[in-house]
């Protein structure tokens, strides 16, 4: 009996053991496994994945094989060596006025004209207002229209005539006799037509009636002559780029014969002569003189509407008379007072 207890009590003792045994076995397997596992994800995810997502995107980006030439490689392209950009030398800093865009001066003379770019505003063709003055065509503007035109300067009373226009702010056309721009000319007056937006005509060179109107007739070839060395003279001062096509007969051309073959030479070069339907009187002889400055302005007037009281008036003047820049102020305030607006000829 003693014998079998002992035996059974071995026998228990090694069961505990063997049990012992077991889930130690069970626990470092388990052990093992987590390792094992922490270990593998540890590669999967620094070493396997990125390798795997760089084999995929070499295979998206590869070009494919170009149609006819099935299991080519593609080729790689080469790309250029790009240099560094070196500047040979510093930044260079640009004034503000230099980025500015230019600024065209309009006082100055418009190429191929008579008159300023600022004056282009109120130049009229020569055609039209001669039309406009004989009453051969209406003039549509909404004021009467007014041309002060000056004969035979340049002479020492231009700068005054100049100066009383200047004030009124008001543009005349004048008339120049090649001579006078020879004798009386500077290239600083000749500009001050200009600058001060008023229009320059050729009225001859010489003015001589006996050369011009020989038995008093108009000689075509003489006028020509003296229309080009009048405008040669003028581009003394001015320049090559100055141009005129307007013309006024020494007399005007009511007073000579054969003056449709003389207008009909000018007008093939492209110019057009034009007289008048006004006048200062300033040149009309001392009997039928107007006495005052006052009257003069008057006188203009009044021959105006003697005239047909037309819409369009061209006045005739004298700037080599000592009276016109003395009754030039009432003159144009006759005009401003009944509505008229003032222009040039070209």
């Amino acid at each position: 009996m003693e014998d079998y207890i002992y035996k059974r009590q071995n026998f228990n003792q090694r069961e505990k053991l063997r049990k012992k045994r077991r889930r130690r076995k069970i626990f470092f397997s388990s052990v093992g496994v987590a390792l094992v596992l922490g270990a593998g994800g540890f590669f999967l995810r620094n070493t396997l994945l990125p390798k795997l997502q760089e084999a995929g995107d070499s295979f998206v980006k590869a070009p494919l094989p170009e149609a006819g030439n099935p299991g080519e490689a593609p080729k790689s392209e080469e790309l250029p060596e790009v240099k560094e950009f070196t500047p040979k030398r510093p930044a260079e800093k640009i004034p503000a006025e230099k980025t500015a865009p230019e600024v065209k001066d309009l006082k100055r003379l418009k190429e191929g004209s008579n008159h300023s770019y600022e004056a282009s505003a109120y130049a009229y063709d020569t055609r039209d207002v001669k039309a406009w003055m004989r009453g051969r065509k209406d003039f549509e503007g909404e004021k009467n229209l007014a041309f002060l035109t000056f004969d035979d300067g340049p002479h020492k009373n231009t700068e005054k005539v100049l100066d009383v226009l200047k004030r009124h702010g008001v543009p005349g056309t004048f008339f120049l006799l090649g001579d006078n721009v020879d004798k009386n000319g500077t290239p600083l007056l000749l500009q001050r037509y200009i600058e001060e937006g008023h229009g320059i005509a050729v009225h001859s060179y010489s003015h001589d009636y006996s050369y011009l109107y020989p038995g008093r007739s108009a000689r075509p070839d003489r006028i020509l002559e003296e229309y080009e060395k009048t405008r040669t003279s003028i581009r003394g001062h001015l320049g090559e780029s100055f141009d005129t096509h307007v013309f006024r007969f020494p007399g005007g051309s009511m007073s000579w014969k054969n003056m449709e073959e003389a207008q009909n030479a000018l007008l093939a070069e492209g110019i057009v002569d034009i007289d008048w339907n006004s006048m200062s009187g300033d040149a009309e002889p001392k009997n039928r003189r107007p006495a005052t400055s006052e009257a003069m302005g008057a006188y203009a007037m009044k021959t105006f509407r003697d005239n047909g009281d037309r819409k369009v008036a061209v006045i005739l003047m004298h700037d080599v008379q000592k009276t016109t820049p003395e009754y030039l102020d009432h003159l144009i305030d006759e005009f401003l007072e009944a509505g008229f607006t003032f222009g040039i000829l070209k």
